[in-house]
């Protein structure tokens, strides 16, 4: 018998030299610092505007404020002061159970379940977990998303290249449907996901930077993972049948799931590269139903909930000023909801500190769903990335699919459009050239958002 390969111990800020020990001992007290700042200096607006409560309201509502800000300072001494990791005591949220669940069989194997001592996935998540659950518990600010401002800014400060890029895909011509045409395109509008991906404010601490606009000549050398050949074909090979099941040759419709990550721009840039597949016939809207996964709660800094994709749909129709291009493309977007050809879906578990080998026993029926039903699964970003192999100490040579371990939907493919800020990378090829080059990048290469990769998979 073969024997099972090695599954490294995961990351975490016991490690005082990793990107975990400076998310713990900085990036996390400045996003929650910045949150409570927020509430001191914009509650009055908050209330008023954001909450929408009545004047007889307000005044409760603003003494509230004050209790809000003493627990997040409370949250931020206990990160900074390494303190134990408890049980969440709730009963307002479908997750607590889950969690505590995970928690108690941390417990069990850990006699020192603090911050600094667990795996980095579940002590970030728990953070921002326990956020939530401040606003949850108090009586004004159940529905407040305290990440919501930074996010609605850094989508206005890139409208010049959102009506770029919406004049340039409302001139995608359908009716020219040659192969390099469409693999062109295809390349084109996945640059701008990819890329889109740099839109991350909990790498920025919040900070909006990033304006849209990119030279993808100067970054296709950074991407050190590069699988968007085999995303083609099996594009093509998708639009032709060949990858049609034997359970679903007689359905109309099949489906493809995107596990949304950054609200704002990249947010943007997902729906244009769903809606130029569109256009240029590769997922035909007769026959595909797109499932976007988002997070039930706000949850580092910028990932995408529902209310981000209906501000976004309303802030483009309602807003003067912006181009006419921009509003006819987002009146496509609202058409393709409208007619459900275009479903949100939210879920528990992507806001739980698993990672995705344990979805088949943590959420079965959404695995059952990826098995089932879904012909392609993309998975933007960072934390997904981690969530996908296991947050863990992998050789970057360890094959992904080796890493994705237990994660193996049989119907679907797999592809993962990532900019990387955290310290695990997989996939890279023993080739010397791209060895070599690594060496030559700065310390924290795996930190800064500048390198990228792609990796695409199908389960045989």
């Amino acid at each position: 018998m073969d024997s099972q390969p090695i599954i490294p111990e995961p990351l975490s800020a016991n490690d005082k030299n990793s990107f975990a020990y400076k998310t713990l001992s900085y990036r996390l007290p400045i996003i929650i610092t910045k949150v409570i700042d927020l509430l001191c200096r914009q509650r009055k607006q908050i209330i008023s505007i954001d909450l929408k409560l009545p004047p007889e309201q307000q005044p409760e509502a603003e003494e509230e404020t004050k209790q809000l800000i003493e627990e997040l300072a409370k949250l931020k001494y206990e990160l900074q002061t390494n303190k134990s990791i408890r049980p969440i005591v709730s009963s307002s949220l479908s997750d607590t159970q889950a969690w505590n669940d995970l928690l108690n069989e941390e417990y069990r194997h850990n006699d020192n379940v603090v911050y600094f001592n667990v795996s980095w996935l579940l002590s970030e998540c728990y953070f921002y977990r326990m956020m939530h659950e401040i606003f949850i518990r108090s009586k004004y600010f159940q529905n407040f998303d305290q990440f919501f401002t930074v996010k609605k800014e850094s989508f206005e400060l890139c409208l010049k290249p959102a009506e770029k890029l919406a004049k340039h895909l409302l001139m995608l011509n359908d009716q020219q449907q040659s192969s390099d045409y469409q693999e062109s395109t295809f390349t084109f509008y996945t640059m701008h996901s990819l890329w889109g991906n740099k839109f991350d404010l909990s790498l920025s601490c919040g900070e909006r930077k990033q304006t849209g606009d990119f030279d993808f000549n100067e970054l296709e050398s950074k991407i050190l993972v590069n699988d968007l050949k085999n995303f083609w074909s099996f594009m093509q090979q998708l639009l032709s049948g060949q990858n049609s099941n034997n359970n679903q040759n007689d359905k109309k419709s099949y489906r493809i799931d995107i596990i949304l990550d950054n609200a704002g721009y990249e947010l943007f840039t997902d729906f244009c590269w769903v809606e130029a597949m569109h256009t240029i016939g590769l997922l035909p809207k007769d026959q595909v139903i797109v499932h976007f996964h988002v997070k039930c709660m706000p949850w580092f800094v910028s990932d995408t909930m529902t209310s981000d994709i209906k501000w976004l749909l309303k802030y483009v129709n309602d807003t003067a000023g912006i181009s006419l291009d921009l509003k006819r493309l987002n009146e496509r977007f609202n058409e393709n909801f409208r007619h459900r050809q275009w479903l949100i879906e939210e879920h528990d578990f992507w806001t739980l500190p698993h990672d995705y080998a344990q979805m088949p026993r943590v959420a079965p029926e959404l695995y059952r769903d990826f098995c089932h039903e879904s012909r392609l699964i993309l998975f933007k970003g960072d934390l997904n990335y981690r969530k996908l192999v296991g947050d863990r100490k992998w050789n970057i040579r360890t094959s992904f699919k080796q890493a994705i371990r237990e994660f193996q939907p049989k119907s679907a493919a797999i592809c993962t459009l990532r900019t990387i800020k955290a310290d695990v990378v997989v996939g890279i090829h023993d080739d010397p050239v791209i060895i070599e080059r690594i060496k030559q990048f700065p310390s924290d290469w795996m930190e800064i958002g500048e390198y990228a990769v792609i990796n695409f998979l199908k389960i045989d």
